[in-house]
């Protein structure tokens, strides 16, 4: 986990514990129950410090339902966060093609983008873009990018030649004769 999933693990884990002592438990019984909500919604009890991304949504929508489970809408979102990864890292991946892929139009552009990408995905992990998992997903989004910085790169280059190329021409015409 990063630093700031850690922290807002300990805060979502600091309502969770006030409202559990609130209700009668221990100290002792609270972190007792820290390890069975911990079992209960990942079907073990483990490490905050191992969780992926999907264990940390269970567990926060988990810790949710404890200390505010009149807020449904608070544990829903929690529990749409993979979606919403995804669906920000195939934004992702759009945009980096469409720096590297051009088309007649921008419909045709985002055929030749989605060709791409999915030809991409088949090669690298068998399966097409959409049915990626995260992980994947997020390893296709770095080809992706790397091709578009490449592109990026060589557009400065071609400008920089372009700009010198200018200044040669430019001092070529100013020299006397």
């Amino acid at each position: 986990m990063t630093p700031k999933q850690t922290s807002l693990y300990w805060r979502e884990w600091g309502k969770v514990r006030a409202r559990l002592i609130s209700d009668g438990l221990t100290s002792e019984q609270a972190a007792a129950k820290r390890h069975a909500l911990h079992a209960k919604a990942l079907g073990r009890d483990k490490s905050h410090l191992a969780f992926t991304n999907q264990d940390f949504d269970k567990i926060l929508a988990a810790f949710r339902a404890v200390y505010d489970d009149s807020n449904l809408d608070a544990q829903l979102r929690q529990i749409d966060q993979p979606e919403e990864r995804r669906h920000a890292l195939v934004n992702k991946c759009w945009e980096a093609c469409r720096v590297f892929i051009k088309g007649n139009d921008p419909a045709h552009r985002d055929d030749l983008c989605q060709r791409y990408m999915d030809g991409t995905a088949k090669k690298v992990f068998g399966k097409y873009e959409r049915e990626l998992t995260e992980h994947q997903l997020a390893a296709l989004h770095g080809i992706l990018d790397k091709h578009a910085n490449r592109e990026l790169a060589k557009q400065r280059q071609e400008h920089a030649d372009k700009v010198a190329a200018e200044e040669r021409r430019a001092r070529e015409t100013d020299l006397p004769f």
